[in-house]
C-alpha cells in the first residue's frame, strides 16, 4: 500500500483533508487515540492508501523547536499491526533525513511493540500514557 508524505500548509492540504478527512472528525477514532485530532501548518503527514485511493490508516508528526519530532498520532482502520509498524517507522525515516535528534511519542504503556522498534519508555507513576522516545 502506498504512503502518501503531506506538509500541513504547503499547497496540497485539500489533498490531505480529503484523504483523511471522514477519519479525523470520527468520534470513534477520537476516543481510541484518546484524543481529538489537531493538526498546524508544518505538521506532517503520511496516509496509507489502498491501490484505490481509499485510506487505511495515517499518522502525523510535528517538528518542535528544540530539534525533536512529535509523532503525535498513529491510526489504522484496520487495526493492523504491521500498518501502525510501517506509519511509525516511516515517520523514523523522515525526522532522521530531516536532521531530527529526537522522535517522540505519547502512547499508553502497553504499547511494548515500540520497543521493538527502538523507542525507549519513559516512566511515570500515574496515567496511561507515557512518553516512549528514539534518540537518532
Amino acid at each position: 500500500m502506498p504512503i502518501k508524505e503531506y506538509i500541513h500548509g504547503d499547497g496540497k492540504d485539500y489533498q490531505l483533508w480529503g484523504n483523511v478527512g471522514r477519519l479525523i472528525v470520527d468520534p470513534a477514532v477520537h476516543k481510541k487515540l484518546g484524543v481529538a485530532v489537531s493538526s498546524k501548518e508544518k505538521d506532517v503527514w503520511w496516509v496509507n492508501m489502498t491501490e484505490k485511493s481509499c485510506t487505511t490508516g495515517f499518522a502525523s508528526a510535528r517538528p518542535m523547536q528544540n530539534g525533536n519530532l512529535h509523532l503525535r498520532y498513529f491510526y489504522s482502520a484496520d487495526d493492523n499491526a504491521m500498518e501502525l509498524k510501517t506509519l511509525v517507522m516511516r515517520s523514523v525515516r523522515y525526522a532522521r533525513e530531516h536532521g531530527h535528534k529526537q522522535i517522540y511519542t505519547n502512547q499508553p504503556r502497553d504499547m511494548v511493540w515500540l520497543a521493538k522498534l527502538g523507542f525507549k519508555p519513559i516512566p511515570k507513576e500515574k496515567g496511561i500514557f507515557i512518553k516512549w522516545e528514539m534518540e537518532l
